[in-house]
């Protein structure tokens, strides 16, 4: 069975600025919690993010887009929690404004395709990948996606072609070598 592998570039490197200096402290009172998520809304969305709490998280996601609205940290946060919990059209506008924000992030084009492959927009997907491969040629799981989404195409040898050069890229990647063995026979 076919399963691309689905990373999220959640992105923890939050734009700091006066009043988000330093990560939350998870010492607070309850009211002193209330006003910290106010003023560091980005670091409690990775936070909750990494608690496994996407609510939480979504809810501070919505008050980092809404206090920082040309930040592309904030909506790709929140298109990745969208991902995380498994839905995809609210993940693509986010990935979208974000990459209007930043266009040269090769994560935000990759999370896109991720968004598209599940919605099954294939020809979308492949070229969100080719994008994000064009912008990091080392980005071994675009290639690996892509080679997905040309497989479920039925476009046998650009998969094997994309798998080839993700396992050349990461050894590790065993998905890779399965869909080689599977489309081309063994290495």
């Amino acid at each position: 069975m076919l399963k691309a592998l689905a990373r999220v570039a959640l992105i923890l490197s939050v734009t700091i600025g006066p009043a988000m200096a330093g990560p939350p402290d998870h010492r607070l009172t309850p009211q002193e919690h209330d006003g910290d998520h106010a003023a560091k809304a980005g670091w409690w969305c990775v936070v909750h993010v990494s608690r496994g709490e996407l609510g939480q998280a979504l809810a501070d996601c919505n008050r980092a887009v809404a206090d920082r609205p040309e930040s592309s940290e904030s909506y790709s946060n929140r298109g990745s929690i969208y991902l995380l919990a498994g839905e995809f059209d609210g993940a693509l506008p986010d990935f979208d404004r974000a990459i209007e924000l930043k266009p040269e992030d090769a994560f935000l084009h990759f999370n896109r395709g991720l968004a598209l492959g599940q919605l099954k927009r294939r020809p979308e997907a492949i070229t969100a990948y080719t994008e994000a491969i064009r912008l990091d040629p080392s980005l071994a799981m675009a290639h690996h996606n892509r080679g997905c989404e040309y497989e479920l195409e039925g476009n046998r040898e650009a998969a094997v072609q994309n798998y080839r050069k993700a396992l050349s890229l990461d050894p590790s990647l065993s998905v890779s070598r399965s869909g080689i063995k599977r489309l081309a026979g063994d290495l």
